[in-house]
């Protein structure tokens, strides 16, 4: 996958879409941001949302003036990929009623 630099017009159609619409964003950005080429991926509305945001993360690493560990925060995007640096989370105390399963045959 090739990723090429956004043009000021493609900036401005991208803003425009409201906050609320998440994925229309980045799916909108990844159409521009893709290059034309032959080795061009499918669609990004056909990609996962995990795709989605890889995708962004390696166009940002190239970008952002921090460069390709950039910051998150108080964090690194390097501490996101790394398993030895996982935050671990307590166990939830407490079950969730979920309801029935209903066979719809």
């Amino acid at each position: 996958m090739q990723l090429r630099e956004l043009s000021i017009t493609d900036s401005i159609v991208i803003a425009a879409i409201p906050d609320h619409q998440q994925e229309a964003f980045y799916t909108t950005f990844l159409r521009y941001a893709l290059s034309k080429d032959k080795g061009t991926p499918p669609d990004p509305a056909c990609w996962t949302v995990q795709e989605h945001m890889l995708a962004v993360c390696h166009y940002q690493s190239s970008v952002l003036e921090d460069g390709p560990d950039f910051s998150l925060g108080a964090s690194h995007y390097s501490d996101y990929l790394s398993y030895a640096s996982d935050i671990s989370t307590p166990a939830v105390g407490h079950t969730i009623e979920l309801g029935e399963v209903v066979d719809e045959t």
